[in-house]
């Protein structure tokens, strides 16, 4: 419809739907502030995915090229031993070791999914080689200044977590403090290890794993 808008004369267009993007002359564009300019095909892409995250899901899809034999029965045992102490849920399983992989969303159709390759798997990096973490302590508190010590950390992502908090705990400062109630010293260290074990895990597991680049 026609209207006035600071003494010119305008058209106005109302437009609805939900199935976005939107595409003129064969292009996406997007809003930024009070332009319209085309969108980079990174932005596409990312928009693409960030709208089907739900349908997607990239950690439980079939890992192109891994076998059964890829998993590893000793990182099962493992977390059979790790789930017994943190739930108090006896490692004892009455079903197949397949059957429990494939209820860990970590077997599908008889394959590995990409899940179960990097919690589970023998070598993680053969298919996901930005599934690495790399740790850096520098002189200072700038990534140009000097390396003091480095890690890159690779494995499956509970072995990557283990090595970054053993670099963690051995570059950073253990402090002793005197308690109120008796002669004792309470030895901390200067970061809080919970807080920053979190943090690593925080890094690995909500990554995009389609970025080539690793976590640092």
């Amino acid at each position: 419809k026609e209207i006035v808008l600071e003494g010119k004369n305008c058209i106005h267009v109302d437009f609805f739907g939900t199935n976005t993007p939107y595409y003129a002359y064969g292009r996406a564009s997007i809003r930024v502030g009070d332009e319209d300019r085309l969108m980079s095909a990174k932005e596409l892409e990312k928009h693409i995915l960030e709208k089907n995250k739900d349908k997607l899901r990239w950690d439980k899809e079939v890992c192109e090229g891994a076998s059964y034999r890829d998993i590893d029965i000793k990182k099962i045992n493992w977390y059979l031993n790790e789930r017994e102490k943190a739930r108090n849920v006896s490692r004892k399983v009455k079903i197949a070791v397949k059957e429990l992989v494939t209820n860990l969303n970590c077997l599908k159709n008889n394959q590995p999914t990409r899940a179960g390759i990097l919690f589970l798997g023998k070598n993680p990096q053969k298919f996901f080689p930005n599934a690495r973490l790399r740790v850096i302590k520098f002189k200072g508190t700038k990534s140009t200044h000097q390396t003091l010590d480095s890690v890159t950390c690779e494995g499956s992502l509970p072995e990557i977590v283990e090595i970054s908090e053993d670099f963690i705990r051995k570059n950073i400062r253990l402090l002793g403090f005197r308690t109120e109630k008796s002669f004792r010293r309470e030895d901390k260290f200067e970061y809080p290890i919970k807080a920053l074990r979190e943090a690593v895990i925080n890094a690995l597991i909500h990554r995009n794993y389609f970025e080539t680049g690793d976590v640092r």
